[in-house]
């Protein structure tokens, strides 16, 4: 990779090849060059940063997945935010294996569960309608807090913040609230549960002070406020990827999480929440430059901050059309895969003696707190199969004690930091229900990357098939 650069770079820079280099190999190395130009001394493929070497490379896949500001999104989104800032060859591989291989994220994920009826909302502007909703009780942070309320804006898919709070009460509501509404104006409509820390007098009278209407979604039936139940499931799954075995410092990481959100495209709108809020995308701290000279800063005059203006509204009109387009048209992909996964096969997928596999949680299951512990353990090594149990062991070589249901595990996917740029061992292959080995059915959407949904879930972090538009 470095020596490709170094080729090009010098062609660029003071037009000289390679020693050695015969005619062909020169026309080929001209012809590659012209895809890119040299800015501040620096490779550019357009407007993406051309990335020299492997670490420099290892480095953006950090930042942009496995770190706290990348919130450990899945494939999709990783690959937008990366691509359309940086460029080297075979990146979409690169960032497709990192994602699958990531340790934490394999470990998280919902088994699947039975599929509820789709709730699509229509919206047409950036503040129209917002999702309040609570998750928690967590596990007790240092400072005291055990809940999580989010407010997510339809139209934008805008996460306004994640508060951390003590208690889920109507005072708290109210006062986080009124929080939000100094910050971004009244929003048209409000949508939450029928919890009573929502529907109180308290917040029915702040609401009807400023004018906002005021939706309640069905008992039971949380579905109706997906995109707000989506938003607190996403930031969950990424609270579950970073925090402290003791699991009592989540909420340092709430901000960085939200970051993540609001700064990746979504896959409904094709838009980045923040660009939709602000007209501009969120820039990243590898985008930064070192420095900037003083001679370099232009101060704005009265004329070019009236160009500006006028540019900006006509770009966040036709970006408000195309949004309102791509949400229609995911809504109507919804419905459909909505109605293809009702009706899907379960595909066969083999497991043989020496498998790695991941565990599903069992212990997660019924028991108060523990909310955001990892869904799956592991990897374990598959030592036995009989039927529908398997045995395990450990990576050390020790042994499970119990035998296991195969419905309660996973293929694992193992990386290799010193190859990490090439492909890694297949998954298990997808076989005819008359071949003579161990089989096991799995449906297609439980598959390593349970963060890179289909068009069905509007985002690619979540497994379950309500709407999030």
């Amino acid at each position: 990779m470095e020596e490709k650069w170094e080729n090009v770079y010098t062609l660029l820079s003071v037009g000289l090849y390679p020693t050695g280099y015969n005619k062909s190999q020169r026309q080929n190395l001209r012809r590659y060059a012209s895809k890119f130009h040299l800015k501040d001394g620096e490779l550019f493929n357009g407007k993406r940063k051309a990335i020299k070497n492997k670490e420099e490379a290892k480095n953006l896949l950090k930042e942009f997945h496995s770190s706290p500001m990348g919130g450990h999104t899945g494939i999709i989104k990783t690959r937008n935010a990366i691509c359309s800032r940086f460029y080297w060859q075979g990146m979409s591989v690169d960032i497709d294996n990192w994602v699958l291989e990531c340790d934490k994220c394999q470990k998280v994920g919902k088994p699947l569960t039975a599929v509820q009826p789709l709730q699509c909302i229509k919206v047409s502007a950036v503040w129209e309608l917002l999702g309040i909703d609570f998750t928690g009780p967590l596990p007790k942070t240092t400072s005291g807090f055990q809940y999580i309320l989010t407010v997510t804006a339809y139209f934008s898919k805008w996460v306004e913040r994640a508060f951390p709070l003590r208690c889920k009460c109507a005072a708290e509501v109210g006062k986080n609230l009124c929080l939000v509404i100094y910050r971004h104006g009244c929003p048209k409509r409000i949508l939450s549960d029928q919890g009573r820390e929502f529907v109180n007098e308290l917040n029915q009278s702040l609401c009807e002070l400023l004018s906002i209407e005021r939706s309640v979604t069905a008992a039971y039936h949380p579905q109706t406020n997906g995109l707000d139940e989506k938003t607190n499931d996403n930031i969950k799954r990424a609270l579950k990827k970073m925090v402290n075995e003791q699991q009592d410092n989540w909420d340092i990481y709430l901000d960085a999480t939200l970051f993540s959100l609001r700064s990746k495209v979504h896959t409904t709108t094709k838009h980045s929440p923040f660009l939709l809020m602000y007209g501009r995308e969120a820039v990243f701290p590898a985008e930064v430059p070192v420095e900037v000279p003083i001679s370099t800063i232009i101060l704005p005059t009265e004329s070019s901050y009236s160009k500006y203006l006028d540019s900006k509204m006509k770009m966040m009109e036709e970006i408000k059309k195309t949004t309102e387009d791509n949400i229609h048209m995911s809504q109507e992909k919804q419905k459909a895969a909505y109605a293809r996964k009702v009706q899907k096969k379960y595909s066969n997928i083999v497991y043989n003696v020496g498998d790695e596999v991941l565990l599903l949680n069992m212990r997660k299951r019924g028991r108060k707190g523990g909310r955001i512990e990892p869904d799956f353990f592991g990897p374990y090594v598959i030592q036995t199969i009989s039927g529908k149990l398997v045995t395990l062991k450990n990576t050390e070589g020790t042994s499970l004690k119990n035998k296991y249901n195969i419905d309660h595990i996973k293929p694992y996917r193992r990386s290799s930091d010193s190859q990490y740029l090439s492909r890694s061992k297949d998954m298990p292959k997808v076989l005819n229900d008359n071949h003579p080995v161990h089989t096991h059915e799995k449906h297609l959407a439980d598959k390593i990357s349970s963060d890179n949904s289909n068009l069905q879930t509007a985002s690619d972090n979540d497994s379950s098939p309500q709407s999030t538009c």
